[in-house]
């Protein structure tokens, strides 16, 4: 028992210290134009109340952390995030499902709190009923589910991981798996920051559901695209020496 109790030990700090170095490691290779330097893979905890919206930036094949876009995607109303999904087929889901710029008016989200705060079994739920019709029609939802099978254990995941953050607590990546450093990074919660400073649902979207429905007041997230305008207003925040409990401009580098 004690050799078990201690193998865990040296493995939980081996892997502390390896997402330390790794950190400071892609920091130092990072290139920013922001000043004062900006950390791509920082993580915040943000207040979950605060997060209620979905971006509305277009997907695009490019590295998602440290990016700065202008724009008008963190105010326009227009959803374009599946703007360049290339499978026709999967646009359907996305356009379905996000019937609004709100978190509470997509599918999956009114699912899952019909499911874990109202007792509704999944396949009574609309979210079901809307996702098993595409499937059957051929055409791919979240995570390319393309059978009503993948479908059934997309939900029983959900319930596992409903349960496993109801009894142990939210957790960081790099404490649940033996991911690399920017694969652990890239499987947190990820937000966009607006122009205004608003936080931007961008992709987690099973951790920060559950999360909602769990009634949690925070959770840790990283940094996908920030408007440039706010990165404008980052600078003369930092030159002029404020503070603020916003979750960018604390623990400014």
């Amino acid at each position: 028992m004690f050799n078990k109790i201690k193998h865990s030990i040296l493995k939980l700090f081996r892997n502390d210290i390896y997402h330390r170095i790794s950190h400071k490691y892609y920091l130092y290779n990072y290139n920013s134009r922001d000043l004062p330097r900006l950390d791509p893979f920082k993580i915040e905890h943000v207040k979950l109340d605060n997060v209620t919206e979905i971006t509305r930036r277009e997907w695009v094949n490019e590295f998602p952390l440290g990016q700065i876009k202008d724009g008008e995607w963190d105010q326009t109303k227009k959803m374009q995030m599946w703007k360049n999904i290339g499978n026709k087929d999967k646009k359907k889901y996305y356009s379905q499902n996000h019937m609004g710029v709100e978190i509470k008016d997509t599918l999956f989200f009114q699912g899952c709190y019909e499911h874990f705060n109202e007792g509704v079994p999944w396949h009574e739920t609309e979210y079901w009923n809307t996702a098993a019709e595409l499937i059957q029609n051929g055409n791919p939802i979240h995570n390319n589910i393309t059978t009503i099978e993948g479908l059934q254990a997309d939900c029983h995941k959900t319930d596992s991981l409903y349960q496993s953050i109801q009894t142990e607590g939210y957790r960081l990546q790099q404490e649940l798996t033996n991911k690399s450093f920017l694969d652990a990074r890239l499987h947190e919660v990820g937000l966009d920051i607006g122009r205004d400073g608003k936080l931007l649902f961008r992709s987690g979207q099973h951790r920060l559901f559950v999360a909602k429905c769990l009634g949690l007041e925070t959770i840790p997230v990283v940094f996908h695209t920030r408007h440039e305008q706010w990165m404008d207003y980052r600078k003369l925040f930092h030159q002029n020496d404020k503070k603020s409990n916003h979750p960018d401009l604390r623990n400014m580098c």
